[in-house]
């Protein structure tokens, strides 16, 4: 490296090498790399400042010099000041990752929990934290007070700035907890509609029995207590029961489907986005496709993994479809419409256990209609105050 630096030639002596290698060692001259080559003449490196010392031992030795190569920063240099152009340009270069280095160019608000940060984005700019800021303006006491001024929900802020890129954690504000006092006495209501299965009473009188019939707001426990003297004592009733329930689920689908197939046309259209503006990359306006699907992929250029410019390329892959009827038969149909209606039950009842279900398609007119019968077993009991 400290060669490179310096600089170095190549240089090739012909002549008396032998003597001129003694005169070379005698007054102290340094060289590297010798090598013999045709004949008698030696290749070796030296420094530059010994370039004119190195002349005067050949003519002592009645030799001959001649540079064949220059090599370091000092050679790069002298030729990169004959090209005023390219210098210029990779002092602008330069400057314009100095610039791009030293701002804020992407901002990642994150939440510790489930909270909305759009009202946080909102505020931001308010706070003085926006694209393109300088990074050396950033305060985050600054920002934290700000944000927490303006937002109740926010209990805590943290702001972090890790290459051109600022990491904002926001922690909300915990609930408050309820402090309304348990009510002294209560009663435990049913909210399904079923059979009984069991039973479970904890504290208050029931008179329920099992395999009877409850319909939703039928009471279940009371909190009204009698001992064997006839005194009443009301107390906070603690009860459930196991309910088994009956649902029907309808669903139809038509008769006539169509199926999208892809062919090998496709279009693309490109966008850049500069910061909040988009810059179209194509030229026709209308795709021309009368059905279509439709993918998008966006691409964020940057210069490494923490350095990430404020330019997205969006790209948009129309691909051509032509339509035709779907044949489909009618075990496929029960099955993929069970499956469906199934899951979306399960969606509505996630803690319900199904215990049987019953399907059953129907040919009506221009449709298929299924009726989907599920036996659940389920848990209730709501308390509710005296």
């Amino acid at each position: 490296m400290t060669r490179w630096i310096r600089g170095s030639l190549l240089l090739v002596c012909r002549g008396d090498c032998e003597r001129f290698l003694r005169l070379c060692a005698d007054g102290g001259i340094p060289l590297w790399g010798l090598e013999r080559t045709d004949g008698l003449d030696m290749k070796f490196w030296c420094a530059p400042e010994n370039l004119y010392r190195l002349r005067c031992v050949c003519r002592r030795a009645n030799c001959s010099l001649h540079v064949l190569k220059k090599r370091g920063a000092p050679f790069a240099l002298r030729r990169l000041l004959r090209r005023p152009v390219l210098i210029g340009g990779l002092a602008l270069t330069a400057a314009l990752l100095w610039v791009m280095g030293s701002r804020v160019w992407n901002i990642q608000v994150t939440a510790a929990g489930d909270f909305d940060t759009a009202e946080v984005c909102a505020l931001l700019p308010e706070a003085g934290v926006y694209v393109g800021m300088p990074i050396r303006q950033v305060r985050a006491h600054l920002v934290r007070n700000a944000v927490m001024s303006k937002s109740e929900d926010v209990a805590f802020l943290t702001v972090n700035v890790k290459g051109t890129t600022a990491y904002i954690t926001v922690y909300p504000r915990s609930e408050s907890a309820d402090i309304t006092p348990a009510p002294q006495t209560s009663d435990i209501v049913s909210g399904l509609t079923g059979i009984i299965t069991d039973i479970r009473i904890k504290n208050g009188t029931s008179n329920l029995r099992k395999w009877q019939s409850i319909y939703e707001g039928d009471l279940i426990a009371t909190g009204e207590m009698v001992d064997q003297k006839g005194n009443v004592r009301y107390v906070r009733a603690d009860a459930e029961i196991d309910v088994r329930t009956l649902y029907t689920r309808k669903c139809a689908v038509a008769k006539e489907l169509f199926e999208l197939k892809p062919t090998e046309n496709v279009k693309k259209r490109r966008y850049l986005v500069v910061g909040n503006r988009s810059v179209k990359l194509y030229l026709i306006e209308s795709i021309g496709f009368k059905w279509y699907y439709k993918s998008t992929e966006r691409k964020t250029l940057s210069l490494k993994e923490d350095f990430p410019l404020p330019v997205t390329l969006i790209t948009e892959t129309y691909t051509e479809c032509t339509r035709s009827e779907y044949q489909a038969d009618r075990e496929s149909i029960e099955q993929l419409m069970r499956e469906r209606m199934t899951a979306a039950f399960m969606m509505q009842k996630p803690y319900a256990t199904v215990t049987d279900s019953q399907f059953t398609l129907l040919d009506t007119d221009g449709a298929f209609e299924g009726i989907l019968r599920l036996e659940c077993s389920e848990t209730t009991g709501i308390e509710i105050a005296r």
